[in-house]
């Protein structure tokens, strides 16, 4: 996940819960530390790293943290250094508004 902003601590928590993946296998990268608003998850297992990610560096920094197939998930909204075009060998879902986030986990329920 790239961006630890309101929407992405208000997203963090729904993850495990309706899309069933576990906090371990989700990584968060914000230029600033805000692992403290996260703390729940990073003692559960999630990892936390502070580190900028532009335009210039997206895919050096992509490549170190998540591998191809991995989901990303850009929620560094409407922020300078929101990286613009995410790799093709990732998965990726755009900068989301809180809005449409919970409409997928909305829709995640209903199927199951």
């Amino acid at each position: 996940m790239i961006g630890c902003g309101a929407v992405s601590q208000s997203a963090i928590p729904l993850i495990p819960k309706y899309i069933a993946v576990p906090y371990s296998a989700l990584t968060v990268v914000d230029m600033v530390d805000n692992s403290a608003l996260i703390k729940e998850a990073i003692d559960a297992g999630a990892k936390f790293f502070v580190d900028e990610i532009n335009v210039e560096n997206h895919e050096e920094k992509l490549a170190h943290y998540a591998k191809p197939g991995d989901f990303v998930v850009d929620l560094a909204y409407e922020i300078p250094t929101a990286v613009p075009s995410i790799p093709s060998r990732f998965l990726r879902m755009p900068s989301l508004s809180h809005r449409l986030l919970l409409a997928l986990i909305d829709a995640h329920q209903v199927v199951h």
